[in-house]
């Protein structure tokens, strides 16, 4: 920031504007940091109710990609100028401990350390692992990073939700359609959505007279939803995250997100918050695998921006001076004479 407001107070002392290229990442910066600020989702809110920028705060990204921009733009900047080498790897090493100084003051405030993922709960543990198979949970906090692979947990971080499950989520909820928050706490909503999403238990730190209390462990209570929805109109099993294994015959709809990584050896179709197939006659198992979209063309773009990127450092390796960098004058005499 210190580098930006240095650029432009020397373009106005110098009454020279900067080329397109710094006048495009100025906008972008300006209009990024703007977006990213309370007031103008408060003003969206008033000319429509769509959501135009589903996470504001992202947008602070860009603003730190055009500031370190303009810091290496300064670096140059400060290269152009006819001062001792020292002087000047002075002022960087300066900037940078401002830089760390600012990270362990201000920045701090904005970070929360927690003691783990929460306490250990032995009891409410044994009873999902009789209770729950197949079914969902739905938790206020993370209990323990090894049960994230074991149960399936209906609350989360809204960004790894597909939009079409989001959205019938927070309608099932009673929640807004502009609902727009970091963490879903699905431990809180009416039980009709509970069900319909196959929530076979709450673990939550809140009391909950609209369900059956089962024990308090460590702060927590565990209710048992009364009727949820299976998850599948079939026999269940998950083997692993990727792999859903039905045993069954006809129409089968299962209480899964869908997305077109999952693949069977029959058509895939989207049905409400799930997905639905047909197993035909003879066939006693179906297998669904999960494989990421996309994985080889993000490897293949990956690999060659890497590429890029060395060949253009190959390219402007340190051998390469500014133009108007010091001794850069005599040696044109040189050439000249």
């Amino acid at each position: 920031m210190i580098a930006a407001i240095a650029l432009a107070m020397a373009c106005i002392v110098r009454r020279k504007r900067p080329d397109s290229r710094w006048m495009f990442l100025a906008v972008l910066g300006v209009m990024a940091l703007g977006c990213a600020l309370v007031p103008w989702s408060a003003m969206l809110r008033g000319f429509t109710s769509a959501t135009i920028i589903r996470s504001p705060a992202r947008l602070l990204y860009i603003v730190v990609f055009v500031l370190a921009m303009v810091f290496g733009k300064a670096l140059d900047e400060l290269r152009r100028l006819r001062i001792p080498p020292m002087l000047a790897n002075a002022a960087v090493v300066i900037a940078v401990i401002v830089q760390a100084w600012d990270l362990g003051s201000t920045a701090r405030l904005f970070v929360h350390a927690a003691d783990g993922y929460g306490p250990a709960l032995p009891r409410m543990e044994s009873i999902l692992a009789q209770e729950r198979p197949g079914g969902r949970v739905a938790v206020s906090i993370v209990m323990s990073p090894d049960l994230l692979d074991r149960y399936d947990d209906v609350s989360g971080y809204d960004s790894i939700f597909l939009a079409n499950t989001y959205r019938g989520m927070l309608e099932l909820a009673g929640l807004s359609p502009r609902l727009n928050e970091e963490i879903l706490d699905a431990a809180a909503w009416p039980v009709h959505a509970l069900e319909e999403l196959g929530v076979r238990f709450v673990i939550t730190w809140d009391e909950r007279k609209d369900l059956e209390f089962v024990l308090r462990e460590q702060g927590l209570n565990l209710y048992r939803v009364a009727n949820p929805k299976p998850r599948a109109t079939a026999i269940y099993s998950r083997p692993s995250s990727d792999e859903i294994v039905l045993r069954g015959s006809g129409r089968v709809h299962v209480l899964e997100a869908f997305d077109p990584g999952w693949t069977a050896p029959v058509p895939i179709a989207e049905d409400g918050l799930g997905m639905s197939l047909t197993i035909p006659e003879g066939v006693n198992e179906v297998h669904l695998r999960y494989r990421t979209p996309g994985v080889a063309t993000g490897a293949a773009i990956s690999l060659a921006s890497v590429l890029l990127l060395v060949g253009f450092g190959y390219g402007n390796r340190s051998g390469v001076r500014p133009d108007n960098a010091p001794g850069q004058e005599s040696l044109r005499g040189s050439l000249n004479s």
